[in-house]
C-alpha cells in the first residue's frame, strides 16, 4: 500500500481511539458521583403514590356486642318469668323474637324471684357474627341458653337462639302449696327496710337477724356489700316470696333509699325469737 492510502486509514484509527477514551472517561466520572442509574422503564407513573395495603374491619366494638347480648337476655327473662311476648319486641330480630315466645316459659310453681343474667359464657366472634351462651338464674334454677349475633348496617343484633331446656320443670309435680303466715310477711317486710337503714348508716339498731346471716356482714358476703348507700329514710317498694318449705321461706325485696333503688334477696326462718333473716341470698 503506499503512503497515500495508508494516511486516512492511520487517521481513522486514531479518531475512533480517542472517542473510546472519551467515553472511557464519561463513564469512571459518572461512578464517582455515587448516583444511580435511572431504570429505563417503571410500572408506577411519575408522581403516583403507591395503594396503602388493605387493612381489615376494626373489631373493637366488644361493649356494643355485650350490650345487645344483655339487652336480649334480660328481655327474655322477663317473659321466661311469666312476662308478656311483647317483652321481647325490639330486642331481637323476628326470627329470634319468634324462637323465644314459641318456646315455654317457666311455670309458675317454680317461679322463685327474679330471673337475671347470672352468667356469660363461650363468646366467640368473627368480624360480623358472634355467639354466646347466656345463664339465666333466678335465686334457685339455672337457664343456660344460647344467642347468635350478626353485625349489621346498625350494629349487632340477636339474629336466632336456642331455647333453654325446660322439660324438667314442666314434668316435676312441686309439692302442695304451703301459705307463708301473715306473720312471716309483716316481718320480712320490717326486715327489708330495717336492713337497708342499717347498712346506710342511718340507723344504728340491727336488724332481727340470726348469727350467721350477721356473720355475713363483716364478711364482706350480704346483699348489700360493697355499696355505697344514701342515708336517706329507706321505703319498701314491693316484695315477693318464694315456696316456703317447713319453717323457712325466700323474700326479695325492691327498697328504695333516696335516689337508690336496691333489689335484694334473704331467707327467713322462724326461730323462738319470731321470724328473723337467717341468710341472705
Amino acid at each position: 500500500m503506499t503512503r497515500r492510502h495508508a494516511l486516512p486509514a492511520v487517521a481513522s484509527t486514531l479518531a475512533i481511539a480517542v472517542v473510546c477514551a472519551i467515553a472511557a472517561l464519561l463513564v469512571l466520572a459518572h461512578a464517582h458521583t455515587g448516583q444511580p442509574q435511572r431504570a429505563a422503564s417503571s410500572l408506577t407513573p411519575t408522581g403516583a403514590t403507591p395503594a396503602a395495603p388493605t387493612q381489615q374491619p376494626s373489631t373493637n366494638n366488644d361493649e356494643q356486642l355485650l350490650a345487645a347480648v344483655r339487652k336480649f337476655a334480660t328481655a327474655y327473662g322477663v317473659y321466661l318469668d311469666g312476662g308478656p311476648a311483647a317483652a321481647l319486641t325490639g330486642n331481637g330480630s323476628v326470627t329470634a323474637v319468634s324462637q323465644a315466645t314459641q318456646g315455654p316459659q317457666i311455670p309458675a310453681a317454680f317461679r322463685d324471684g327474679r330471673v337475671r343474667i347470672a352468667q356469660l359464657d363461650s363468646l366467640q366472634t368473627t368480624c360480623c357474627s358472634a355467639s354466646v351462651t347466656v345463664v339465666l338464674a333466678n335465686r334457685e334454677e339455672r337457664y343456660p341458653f344460647a344467642e347468635q349475633l350478626l353485625l349489621e348496617q346498625h350494629g349487632w343484633l340477636v339474629d336466632q337462639i336456642t331455647q333453654p331446656d325446660l322439660s324438667m320443670d314442666q314434668n316435676l309435680r312441686p309439692t302442695p302449696h304451703v301459705a307463708i303466715p301473715a306473720s312471716g310477711i309483716a316481718a320480712a317486710k320490717r326486715f327489708a327496710v330495717a336492713y337497708v337503714n342499717y347498712r346506710s348508716g342511718r340507723s344504728h339498731k340491727r336488724p332481727s337477724m340470726t348469727a350467721p346471716a350477721a356473720h355475713q356482714i363483716p364478711a364482706g358476703t350480704d346483699s348489700l356489700a360493697g355499696q355505697e348507700l344514701p342515708k336517706a329514710a329507706a321505703q319498701l317498694n314491693s316484695i315477693q316470696f318464694g315456696p316456703p318449705s317447713g319453717n323457712e321461706f325466700a323474700a326479695t325485696a325492691t327498697v328504695r333509699a333516696g335516689s337508690a333503688r336496691l333489689t335484694f334477696s334473704f331467707l327467713m326462718v322462724k326461730t323462738h325469737a319470731g321470724w328473723e333473716c337467717a341468710q341472705y341470698l
